[in-house]
């Protein structure tokens, strides 16, 4: 069977009269490693249909979580530059004080062009942030 282009991956076809163990092992391997590049492909695919609607900031992690249209900071930096600024589980909360963007005092000044798109993201003032869909009527 060939799912090509599908989102569901293969199913391996092993010879259960005269099983090999390394046969199973490798099909089963093969068949586990196409679900997860699917689901991590698709990733993408939710981002792209999906926003956050940022009120306070505090249920929105600033590296991994894509709020910045559609990335996270990992994506728009880098993986090397992980290791700069706030600890990885820290929320978009710190760049947010009483319902405007502020900008941290250790922000690195090479990144202004970052900053300007943050900035032109709406900040909803007080209320829990909000993930809405966007290919439906009521989000």
């Amino acid at each position: 069977m060939n799912n090509q282009g599908s989102m569901i991956p293969d199913i391996p076809v092993v010879d259960l009269e005269h099983p090999d163990e390394d046969d199973i092992i490798n099909s089963i391997s093969k068949a586990v490693l196409d679900a997860w590049r699917h689901i991590l492909s698709a990733r993408g695919w939710l981002a792209n249909r999906a926003r956050y609607v940022i009120f306070e900031g505090h249920s929105i992690n600033i590296w991994y979580d894509p709020w910045l249209n559609g990335r996270g900071l990992k994506d728009a930096l880098g993986r090397e530059l992980l290791t700069w600024g706030p600890p990885h589980q820290t929320p978009l909360s710190v760049l947010i004080n009483n319902g405007k963007w502020t900008k941290p005092s250790r922000w690195n000044p090479t990144l202004e062009a970052l900053w300007d798109e943050i900035t032109q993201l709406d900040v909803g003032g007080i209320g829990d942030d909000i993930l809405i869909w966007l290919d439906s009527r009521s989000g």
